[in-house]
């Protein structure tokens, strides 16, 4: 019977074409029972190839295999989560402590540490959003400021290139005053009214010249002005509050004069302080009056003798009397430690004292 079955689905495979779903349906079967193994997918659908004839057995038992690993899956997917979630919750590392911002005093240290690392966070963040913002205002002023004294600077340079170039112009256009030939008869350019036109002439030029020289000292002493007047806005707060008896007018004429002096004494010319003396040099005057005290007072106690250090006395406790052979012992070891210092008579004759009351007992 097996043999029959074998030859049966041997001939119907071997004879039945690929199309033939009752062979296709048969070699399903004997693959069901385990008869014959299939080493070739199943062709149908008008012999296309990729559409397996589905085995109802098979398809049962994995669709089962299937569900029972899905479920286990489920439930050690479940396990993980759980796992994972209790573990970071263990291992989330607490917010440091921020240091304290630049802008706060010292004495809040304890209210900043008292404070959550959340608002600590944000307060340091808009802490350095502050100083990052209030430094760009500083640069842009900065900026600012040598873009105006670039332009003042350029506009002094032009000032002065203008004025030179007038000074040279009107140094070649200066009118020489007529001879006095003209105004004589018997001289060959007698020409009275020429003369006095020229004379004229001359002086108008003159007098154009002299004004414009007036304004020149005028525009000079202008800017000298501004110019002691920045460097004086500048530095008198620091001149004062070194020196704050030149703001006492009653004592200022007497710290003034002695600057003076010893500038003198240092070789300036006295002629100089004619002119505005600004906050800055008489600061610097001062500085240096006082630098050089304190040099010849450092020299003088230097160069003075200094008194020998006093000898450790024995310690004395309160309420116990010193015995006298330790107050003569050490008054002997006085007169020794001179002796040998100073090798005197009276050194001598103070240790040879001492030896003679020691040597009875």
């Amino acid at each position: 019977m097996t043999e029959t079955a074998q030859s049966f689905g041997t001939a119907e495979s071997e004879g039945a074409p690929e199309a033939d779903p009752v062979a296709g349906a048969a070699l399903a079967f004997k693959v069901a029972l385990g008869q014959e193994e299939a080493s070739e997918p199943a062709v149908n659908d008008g012999g296309k190839e990729g559409s397996e004839i589905p085995d109802p057995v098979r398809d049962d038992e994995e669709k089962d295999d299937d569900e029972k690993d899905d479920e286990r899956a489920e439930d050690a997917g479940v396990d993980d989560v759980d796992e994972a979630e209790e573990a970071g919750e263990g291992e989330e590392p607490e917010p440091q402590p921020l240091p304290l911002p630049a802008s706060w005093p010292d004495d809040k240290a304890g209210l900043w540490a008292d404070l959550p690392p959340e608002a600590q966070a944000f307060i340091a963040a808009r802490d350095g959003q502050m100083n990052a913002a209030l430094n760009a205002k500083f640069q842009e002023a900065a900026n600012l400021r040598k873009a105006h004294e670039a332009e003042l600077g350029e506009a002094q340079a032009s000032r002065a290139r203008y004025a030179e170039a007038v000074d040279q112009v009107l140094s070649l256009v200066v009118p020489q005053p007529p001879p006095r030939s003209m105004l004589d008869p018997n001289s060959s350019d007698y020409d009275p009214n020429a003369y006095h036109y020229r004379k004229a002439v001359h002086e108008d030029t003159i007098a154009f010249l002299n004004s414009h020289a007036a304004q020149r000292r005028e525009l000079a002493a202008q800017e000298q002005s501004q110019r002691f007047e920045a460097i004086e806005g500048a530095t008198r707060d620091a001149f004062i509050s070194a020196v704050p008896e030149a703001a006492d007018q009653a004592k200022a004429p007497a710290v003034f004069e002695a600057l003076r002096d010893y500038a003198v004494a240092l070789g300036t010319p006295a002629d100089i302080f004619q002119t505005p003396t600004t906050a800055l040099e008489w600061h610097v005057l001062w500085k240096a009056r006082e630098y050089d005290r304190l040099q010849s007072a450092k020299a003088r106690i230097s160069g003075a003798a200094r008194p020998e250090p006093r000898k450790a006395q024995p310690p004395v406790r309160p309420g116990v009397a010193i015995p006298k052979s330790a107050i003569e012992l050490t008054r002997f070891k006085g007169a020794m430690e001179r002796l040998r210092n100073e090798g005197s008579v009276e050194a001598g004759a103070a240790a040879f004292k001492h030896l003679m009351k020691r040597k009875p007992s």
